[in-house]
């Protein structure tokens, strides 16, 4: 498993937390999205540390015309952005003190 972490820089986007209710949540510019990339169950988000949902994001859900994107289309269309290595780096320099 690769974690990845994606910020949002654009508005629209949602995912399906509980699809018998139709349960999205939004997400707002500045949001962290964590990622955990599975070979065999391919990309999860995670909420809260444990739970792991689909990544299929809905591109305007509140709207008529929605689409459904993956993560690629969501960079794609700049709607995401990948930050881990900035994460990855900030990590390392709270560990070494700087």
């Amino acid at each position: 498993m690769t974690k990845y972490y994606l910020e949002v820089i654009k508005e629209g986007i949602s995912i399906c937390l509980d699809s018998d209710i139709r349960y999205h949540h939004h997400f707002e510019i500045g949001d962290i999205i964590y990622i955990n990339m599975y070979s065999d169950k391919g990309p999860k988000v995670v909420f809260g540390g444990y739970a792991e949902y689909d990544a299929e994001f809905t591109l305007d859900w509140d709207k008529t015309s929605s689409a459904r994107l993956t993560v690629a289309s969501c960079i794609t269309k700049g709607y995401l952005v990948d930050i881990t290595k900035n994460v990855d780096r900030d990590f390392k320099l709270k560990q070494l003190g700087i």
